[in-house]
């Protein structure tokens, strides 16, 4: 036998390894975890567009832009809210999903002097 005893330490929240943006389609929020928002370089006032590939419909992007979503305190992190923009950017992912966690490239491309995060 192998034991292994269970304490809290096990469950001490460490911080996330990936830069994820969370989507719901419920409220509309497009929320950033601690990762994303140290990526995206993201602080509250700050603006994020959601920007698609018009040449493949399917790829999508983030972007901090003047032309973006607010960025406001949302608890303990930050988020931008628009239904209508999650609704259609998880209609043309094709998911039905009422909320969903997105992973986000630390290695973003360049397009017309933006930088796209994927």
């Amino acid at each position: 036998m192998k034991i292994k005893i269970i304490t809290p330490e096990d469950y001490k929240r460490n911080a996330p390894k990936l830069a994820l943006v969370s989507l719901s389609r419920h409220s509309g929020r497009i929320g950033f975890n601690v990762r994303a928002i140290e990526l995206l370089a993201l602080r509250e006032g700050s603006k994020i567009a959601i920007i698609q590939d018009q040449e493949s419909p399917s790829d999508w992007y983030l972007a901090t832009h003047t032309e973006g979503f607010h960025i406001r305190r949302n608890g303990d992190t930050l988020a931008a809210f628009n239904k209508y923009a999650v609704i259609d950017l998880m209609d043309a992912l094709n998911l039905d999903n009422k909320s969903i966690q997105v992973p986000i490239s630390a290695h973003p491309v360049v397009e017309d002097g933006i930088i796209l995060h994927l």
